[in-house]
């Protein structure tokens, strides 16, 4: 029996098909959110930058208070990223648009940890400052972290 380059692939796609229809997906872990998980939205387009969701998560998670008012909008000048003591930041920039009267308008950007189901995070921590939780929240542990990034 002689086979063509083109029947052994017509040979092959067809004992591939067949080999995978009958197996199912493997899954190394289940990718199920807890019962009790919430989740969030934002609707950026809507964002004001008055801070309160920073405020919010600061008293939700006893985070210490911060170095300046939550009222206090020059915070905004400088651009932040979440640490140990902010979980929640709200960055402002000015991505060129202008209005009627020639001023920049300002968007603002929220940035959280997303509590992600599967944390890449938390895997790549190499010291273990970044864990999941049972409930399903990121916890982050300052007093391990080596600043790695």
């Amino acid at each position: 029996m002689k086979l063509s380059r083109r029947g052994f692939f017509k040979v092959m796609g067809a004992t591939g098909a067949t080999v995978t229809a009958g197996s199912e997906p493997l899954n190394a872990r289940s990718l199920k959110a807890p019962a009790e998980a919430f989740g969030c939205l934002v609707d950026l387009t809507r964002c004001i930058g008055c801070r309160k969701c920073e405020q919010a998560c600061s008293e939700v998670n006893n985070l210490p208070p911060p170095e300046r008012s939550f009222d206090d909008p020059t915070v905004l000048n400088k651009l932040r990223r979440p640490d140990e003591k902010t979980y929640t930041v709200v960055n402002r920039y000015f991505p060129g648009t202008y209005d009627k009267q020639g001023e920049l308008i300002p968007t603002f950007v929220k940035i959280q940890c997303m509590h992600c189901q599967d944390p890449a995070c938390a895997s790549a921590c190499i010291v273990g400052a970044l864990s999941k939780k049972e409930d399903g929240s990121v916890y982050y542990d300052a007093s391990k972290c080596i600043g790695c990034r």
